[in-house]
């Protein structure tokens, strides 16, 4: 395949791939999930972003460089799907995107990728990302621009509220031999809006979130909307600094047991994204629940 006076190769559709599933990755992520030599990766990356392939992002010299899909990079991926370009997720205008969703995006797409990486070490468990499951989603959903968004009822002191479900990322695990699907809805938290202030309709807090989500599971709405029996929901925390993190969970967990009224504690996991980060093994990774109980993935 051949673009504007570039040879795209195999790789290269591979890349466009990557940066269409996960909107905009560092170059040290795009190196370890495609098994891609750094010094290699970086002079072909300066090649595709010179020739509108890739869109890349730098907010000072210090911080790592971030890329994700442009035109002619879409152009060649639905060419290699045989599908029209308007068929690929893509944005014209990546660089207009603010420093803090380009963060944003790249910490949701951290786990994910760490669970790629490992599904060889764990042969039982396969990994199911959202393309595939969309697939699985009631006909009427497949189309949607949000799929997984979700509008819940709740009732909170004594008021009825219309709140939206809409996760950042939904994921998951297939433990083949005991032939079961558990799911996942992702949440990157980077501590910038607060967890519980002012009245309930303040959308910016969190709090309404866990609420809703627990309504979601009270009421069945994971089977009727999505076609999931349930799901449990992650919150990946990053915040300025480690310390902070921790508080930062801390307050998370006691916000999710008062939004379940300590029922169920384990429909919610949390997680530092310093120490996944860290961690050797994502599956070995210990998550917590609301009362800080371990959680690992390869016990499904």
């Amino acid at each position: 395949m051949t673009g504007s006076r570039v040879r795209i190769t195999t790789r290269d559709i591979e890349l466009f791939d990557l940066l269409e599933r996960y909107r905009w990755l560092t170059r040290k992520q795009i190196s370890e999930v495609m098994d891609w030599g750094f010094k290699s990766l970086e002079r072909r990356a300066r090649i595709l972003s010179q020739h509108g392939y890739i869109d890349d992002f730098q907010q000072t010299l210090y911080d790592p460089i971030f890329h994700a899909l442009s035109n002619n990079g879409s152009i060649e991926l639905a060419k290699s799907r045989g599908v029209s370009p308007d068929k690929v997720y893509w944005r014209w205008l990546n660089k207009d995107f603010k420093p803090g969703n380009i963060e944003h995006a790249s910490l949701t797409a951290l786990p994910l990728l760490k669970l790629r990486r490992e599904q060889t070490k764990h042969s039982h468990l396969r990994l199911i990302e959202q393309r595939e499951i969309i697939g699985r989603l009631p006909q009427d959903r497949q189309t949607l621009q949000n799929p997984f968004s979700v509008s819940v009822p709740v009732r909170f002191a004594g008021r009825m509220y219309e709140k939206i479900v809409n996760p950042d990322q939904v994921f998951g695990i297939h433990n083949t031999t005991e032939k079961s699907v558990s799911w996942f809805s992702l949440e990157a938290d980077r501590g910038n809006h607060p967890i519980k202030r002012g009245s309930f309709e303040n959308h910016r807090q969190v709090f309404p979130k866990l609420v809703a989500f627990y309504e979601m599971h009270k009421r069945g709405l994971f089977q009727s909307e999505l076609n999931m029996r349930t799901m449990r929901q992650i919150w990946l925390v990053q915040t300025k600094d480690r310390k902070g993190t921790k508080m930062r969970i801390n307050n998370l967990q006691k916000a999710a047991i008062e939004a379940t009224d300590s029922k169920l504690p384990r429909l919610f996991l949390f997680c530092s994204a310093y120490d996944l980060m860290d961690s050797g093994a994502i599956y070995l990774h210990k998550f917590q629940d609301a009362e800080n109980q371990p959680f690992y993935f390869c016990d499904l």
